[in-house]
């Protein structure tokens, strides 16, 4: 959902072309892939040293987040280097913790539940967004 919006975003309110707008989130992409491969490598680590650790992994990952994102929504150079450097960076820190969440669903539920919670926390999850 964030890909299609901030691809619309970039080239309608920030007036990025299709294709600069495609680039930032091209880089947003491949730094949530290793954001994601960082986030449940780091995620696996801290909960096997303290339980809690994971959770704080997740809401530190998610408010350091938001700075990167508020600059790309705001950003008055759009098209410029740190303005690809910050979606990159945004891309990585956001998905951080998308591995940590299904983790502690497993974690917290028993084996007949954890599918239908995934199922309703996307649902909600896509209902939220899409109506915004």
């Amino acid at each position: 959902m964030i890909y299609v919006f901030l691809n619309d975003y970039f080239s309608n309110e920030q007036k990025l072309t299709v294709v600069k707008a495609t680039i930032a989130l091209t880089f947003f992409g491949i730094a949530g892939f290793f954001g994601q491969l960082v986030g449940g490598f780091f995620g696996q680590s801290m909960y096997n040293y303290n339980k809690k650790n994971q959770v704080h992994l997740m809401w530190i990952s998610t408010l350091l987040s938001i700075p990167p994102m508020l600059f790309l929504l705001n950003c008055k150079q759009a098209g410029s280097t740190l303005f690809y450097l910050m979606s990159f960076l945004c891309g990585f820190l956001v998905s951080i913790t998308g591995p940590n969440v299904r983790s502690i669903l497993q974690n917290v539920t028993t084996p007949r539940y954890v599918l239908l919670l995934i199922i309703i926390i996307n649902f909600i999850i896509i209902t939220i967004l899409s109506s915004l």
